[in-house]
């Protein structure tokens, strides 16, 4: 269900976490940065 939906999203999170190209867009920052306030 939507458990197996969020976990591949987390992992498919983590993936772009690790591409620091990735990371450096403003859009993606502002995107993580509203994550990881949670």
């Amino acid at each position: 269900g939507l458990d197996g939906l969020f976990g591949l999203i987390e992992v498919k999170e983590q993936k772009i976490r690790t591409d620091v190209g990735t990371r450096t867009s403003p859009r993606l920052k502002e995107v993580f940065a509203k994550q990881d306030q949670r």
